[in-house]
């Protein structure tokens, strides 16, 4: 299965910053806490287009297709709009070990997450509206 994506995304070292947080969580529907997990990234050298990672039992590669540059959001918040398309693909059987897969271990960086997710819905000729549904036909998330 692929999906393509267009994506907006910042990363930091450590605690969210406190005035995120508070942004973040303010409003209905309050935002989805997904179990902590770990995701395992394979290293690729001089290759900032594609990704490969081993995620629950599925290996995902992820290819950008284009960046779209700065974008102003806020006069405090800018960012790149990339355009993704990734594939997931189940994993046979390898029982509650994903050792075999990660030799050498040099070659995989495995990443801690507390996700939080916030989705939207955008219907035609309506406003965008916080939602519940995880996953929209037209929306975000």
């Amino acid at each position: 299965m692929f999906f393509p994506t267009l994506e907006v995304r910042w990363f930091c070292p450590g605690a969210i910053p406190e005035q995120v947080q508070e942004w973040f969580t303010r409003g209905d529907p309050a935002p989805a806490h997904e179990p902590s997990r770990v995701d395992h990234y394979l290293r690729l050298q001089r290759s900032h287009g594609l990704g490969i990672k081993l995620r629950q039992g599925s290996i995902e590669i992820k290819h950008r297709l284009h960046q779209y540059g700065n974008i102003n959001f806020h006069r405090h918040v800018t960012g790149v709009i990339e355009h993704w398309r990734k594939w997931s693909l189940p994993l046979a059987a390898t029982g509650e070990s994903l050792d075999g897969l990660l030799v050498p271990r040099s070659s995989w960086v495995a990443v801690r997450k507390e996700r939080m997710l916030r989705s939207y819905r955008c219907d035609v000729g309506e406003q965008i509206a916080a939602t519940t549904e995880l996953y929209t036909e037209r929306g975000c998330h």
